[in-house]
């Protein structure tokens, strides 16, 4: 699928580090849709273009961070880099250490307990990322997430463009049957998840089945069978939402439960989130929002579209940036 322009050669999406493409689906979305109404080009395939400005979403280790130079420097091109891991300077905490920043690695110090992935994929990600700076354009982040603080510095200067949200085509709310089931999940299973749904479960609250690795297609469909989808972070020190998933749900009109966050990002105003769950009343809460599903689905999406119109970004500043970019890769 392509959408075709005349005022650029186009963008074209890299996914050869990227073995299983319904790990990046939601961003390969996002992106069309964003290129779609700025009006540039973009393709997608597993192999470079040569005859577009090629974008690679994070997730290098020394093999494909590799290939990626070797591009690069046989042909004189850049890449643009979608930025998908948390990696923030910030200041250190302790009183003797005042002063100094460290490097925070999905919000934690290396010294931290790393339980979604191990620290040693997260060091060899950021160091093979921060390894290409040189024949990186630019950088992407997708709506306002990740932060990254200070992530300029680590890469010599280079810039972190903001893709605003993209308009979503997201059906009538109000028209969905009413749900068999209270919930649906996506997610890599970690522990502190397992204990989250569990304690659901163990309260009489139902899920719709959901294993991974299922087609967009046949996601949506499950996503439709729940009053809810849920975001879970993948730990109790997570302060973030998960944007794609969010985005995902809205899609289809269902509204997203964040339990355990407390997130302030921009997508947070499309999402009910319930920080605490050592309340007395957790459960009632849970019980009062589901009963009130088909308002806040379309509150979601009205929100959604409220955050798109506010965005300070500017379209025709990445524009221009891709116009310089091709002018620079010689296309």
């Amino acid at each position: 699928m392509q959408h075709q322009t005349q005022s650029h050669p186009g963008v074209h999406v890299w996914l050869f580090n990227h073995p299983r493409f319904y790990g990046i689906s939601d961003q390969i979305h996002f992106l069309y849709r964003y290129f779609k109404e700025v009006g540039i080009p973009i393709s997608c395939g597993k192999s470079p273009s040569d005859s577009r400005c090629n974008i690679v979403i994070e997730n290098f280790d020394d093999k494909t961070s590799a290939v990626v130079r070797d591009f690069c420097r046989s042909r004189s091109r850049c890449v643009s880099v979608v930025l998908t891991e948390h990696v923030d300077i910030a200041p250190m905490v302790s009183a003797e250490l005042a002063g100094r920043s460290q490097i925070l690695l999905h919000g934690k110090s290396v010294l931290g307990h790393h339980d979604y992935l191990p620290l040693t994929v997260l060091l060899g990600r950021t160091n093979n990322l921060l390894a290409l700076s040189d024949v990186t354009f630019r950088y992407y982040r997708l709506g306002d997430l990740p932060q990254m603080n200070g992530f300029e510095c680590l890469a010599f200067g280079r810039v972190v463009d903001t893709l605003w949200f993209p308009k979503l085509p997201t059906q009538a709310a109000v028209l969905r049957e009413d749900p068999m089931c209270d919930f649906v999940f996506f997610g890599t299973m970690t522990s502190f998840r397992k204990d989250v749904l569990g304690r659901l479960e163990s309260n009489g609250f139902t899920f719709v089945p959901a294993g991974s690795g299922v087609s967009t297609k046949q996601r949506n469909r499950l996503i439709r069978q729940a009053k809810y989808c849920l975001n879970i972070p993948q730990d109790e020190a997570w302060p973030w939402l998960s944007p794609m998933r969010v985005l995902s749900a809205l899609d289809v009109g269902v509204p997203t439960l964040s339990l355990g966050t407390n997130d302030g990002s921009a997508i947070s105003r499309c999402v009910i989130q319930l920080p605490d769950f050592n309340r007395s009343d957790f459960v009632e809460q849970l019980r009062y929002f589901l009963n009130d599903h088909r308002r806040r689905a379309v509150d979601a999406v009205e929100s959604y579209a409220l955050l798109r119109s506010q965005g300070t970004e500017s379209k025709s500043d990445i524009v221009q940036g891709l116009r310089g970019w091709a002018l620079i890769d010689g296309i």
